[in-house]
């Protein structure tokens, strides 16, 4: 049937072409984990402790068996792991390439979440997901890479009436569409598996990949240099497209006071995972780990005045 002529306008968006073209689109990172127990037929999984709490929800949910592994500070297991049942590792704050690359290797039946590292996604012939929202301005979507065959019998997601927040930060602020934001959050966390919306495949078509790598990659580079004295989380590299640049301060500090005071001068930092299950590293980082945002919204203007406003509070 031929495409409909005239009418009133859609939202005007740059007809490109996404990042990732032979992945399976999703409509989330989530679903894409389910998908891969569902396919994969997995019945027992070796996963962080630390990681996000909807990964775990998902396995308890899909009945998998869940053994927790704990993290060094190198973001790596602490104890070996058994090479018959599936790992699930997670690459942290996406700066955990090689550690993900090491983990492939080790391994015979591993999955990759990349969920916090977009750019990263399919660079191991492993399983391996990402998630859209956790770096664009997109209301569902996660790309599924595998040699999994394509489910020709899912149905698109729609998200039209999921994209509120986006349109209200624009026309008002972030702070006023927070809570647009967090009831869709909450029905994406509902949605069983269905193929990306059209309207999020369309957004990712129109985004200037290259240009978002190197703005994150010069943030990043820059932050680092501004606090790689002082920062006890070890970044080996720090030329990579990350999705926040993790300051993790060597002394303790009062977290609420310090993230309560950068939110009066408009600086959100966000805080992850709480309700992990873990009892050792990832403790630690929880509490006093400051994910500075790095993305491609910002220059260094917004950088120098994120740095100086930190350096005073710690």
């Amino acid at each position: 049937m031929m495409r409909e002529i005239g009418g009133f306008f859609e939202l005007e968006l740059e007809r490109g072409k996404e990042l990732y073209t032979e992945a399976i689109r999703l409509n989330s990172a989530r679903n894409c984990l389910r998908y891969l127990i569902r396919k994969r037929n997995i019945k027992k999984i070796q996963i962080p402790a630390y990681t996000c709490p909807v990964v775990w929800e998902v396995l308890e949910d899909e009945g998998c068996e869940v053994i927790y592994y704990e993290i060094d500070e190198n973001m790596l297991p602490c104890v070996e792991l058994d090479k018959d049942v599936y790992v699930l590792y997670t690459n942290y704050f996406g700066v955990c390439f090689e550690q993900a690359q090491y983990i492939s290797s080790k391994y015979k039946k591993v999955i990759i979440d990349n969920a916090q590292a977009f750019f990263e996604n399919g660079k191991n012939a492993v399983d391996s997901f990402n998630s859209s929202r956790k770096f664009f301005g997109v209301p569902d979507g996660g790309y599924l890479s595998t040699n999994l065959p394509y489910d020709d019998e899912l149905e698109y997601d729609h998200s039209y009436e999921r994209a509120g927040h986006l349109l209200k930060r624009i026309d008002k602020s972030a702070s006023e569409a927070y809570e647009v934001y967090r009831r869709n959050e909450s029905i994406i966390d509902s949605e069983d598996i269905k193929l990306m919306s059209k309207l999020t495949q369309r957004i990712l078509s129109s985004i200037d990949y290259e240009n978002c790598k190197k703005t994150r990659i010069s943030n990043f580079k820059y932050l680092h240099n501004c606090f790689k004295d002082i920062n006890c989380f070890k970044i080996e590299d720090a030329h990579r497209p990350a999705m926040v640049y993790p300051l993790l301060i060597k002394s303790m500090y009062d977290d609420k006071k310090v993230r309560s005071e950068l939110i009066e001068d408009n600086i959100y930092i966000a805080r992850y995972w709480a309700g992990q299950k873990d009892r050792g590293y990832g403790d630690r980082l929880e509490k006093y780990l400051l994910p500075l945002p790095i993305d491609q919204r910002y220059s260094f203007e917004e950088m120098e005045y994120m740095v100086n406003k930190i350096k005073k509070l710690i």
